[in-house]
């Protein structure tokens, strides 16, 4: 279990199906719904802020569709309190895995993103552990001209691939994403760990105290990103963690006489406080 509270507990002490439905709201303002269907065929029988709790709901404990579909099943005060309606026999209706699937996929990212926003300003998320980490995403041709060549994961069945990679900030005790960049395979990574840190920031006035990252985002301008950068002034120290086994790589012998390398090492040797790799 991802919380140390109930469900029930979690939806009715924070109100979250009030929060869906305003999240949903605002959704709509910004971007209008899809167009509904002809006439004929089944009425829709499950409201958009009931499957997007449901969906939280799925997210936090890190549960399949089929076995969210169980849970509420097997729990019917859940099912009420998450707006499910109730069918002839006075048992709430769960929607099948199928249906949460594909009411997920017609209602695309808005209401989640809004949920999320929503939730950050209202501080029920407090964002202040941080996961920065990347995953390959292959193209659709093969001759995409913003796509580019790279080497491939260990469990990819070829060495190279060509494509994208979405370079992700997450929220450690949430699981949920605050922000991600789509960059060409072939991009270094470190760049883009001041991108996100940034745009979290400056987006939801987030006040993080642990990142945890991987060894390809440790750069100068990373470490020298808490005291300096302008976003994070009032975030006051950060606290940098490299993933496990891996440590900040040192400046390459033919790059000593750089400048970068130079002060790279100088911050190296002097432990910044902002440096502790675990």
């Amino acid at each position: 279990m991802a919380l140390h509270v109930t469900a029930l507990t979690l939806v009715t002490a924070l109100r979250l199906l009030d929060l869906c439905r305003l999240a949903v709201r605002l959704a709509h303002r910004r971007c209008p719904p899809p167009l509904p269907k002809g006439p004929g065929g089944k009425p829709r029988r499950y409201s958009e802020e009931s499957l997007l709790l449901v969906a939280l709901l799925r997210t936090l404990w890190r549960l399949s569709y089929q076995d969210m579909h169980d849970w509420l099943r097997a729990w019917p005060a859940l099912a009420r309190a998450c707006g499910l309606p109730e069918g002839p026999d006075g048992w709430p209706q769960v929607p099948s895995p199928s249906q949460q699937c594909t009411r997920a996929a017609a209602a695309g990212a808005p209401p989640f993103e809004m949920l999320f926003v929503v939730a950050v300003r209202a501080r029920l998320i407090g964002a202040r552990d941080l996961i920065i980490d990347s995953a390959p995403l292959l193209a659709w041709r093969r001759r995409d001209p913003d796509a580019a060549s790279s080497h491939a994961p260990a469990h990819h069945p070829t060495a190279f691939l060509r494509g994208f990679r979405a370079h992700t900030l997450l929220c450690r005790g949430s699981g949920l994403p605050l922000f991600f960049v789509v960059a060409p395979a072939n991009a270094h990574d470190a760049p883009f760990a001041e991108v996100l840190l940034t745009w979290a920031v400056c987006l939801y006035g987030l006040r993080p105290r642990v990142v945890r990252l991987d060894a390809a985002y440790w750069g100068l301008t990373l470490i020298l990103l808490g005291p300096h950068h302008p976003g994070c002034r009032r975030c006051g120290p950060l606290e940098l963690q490299a993933a496990e086994g891996s440590r900040p790589p040192a400046a390459h012998p033919d790059q000593g006489r750089t400048r970068q390398a130079r002060q790279y090492r100088a911050l190296l040797r002097a432990r910044h406080p902002l440096l502790r790799p675990v």
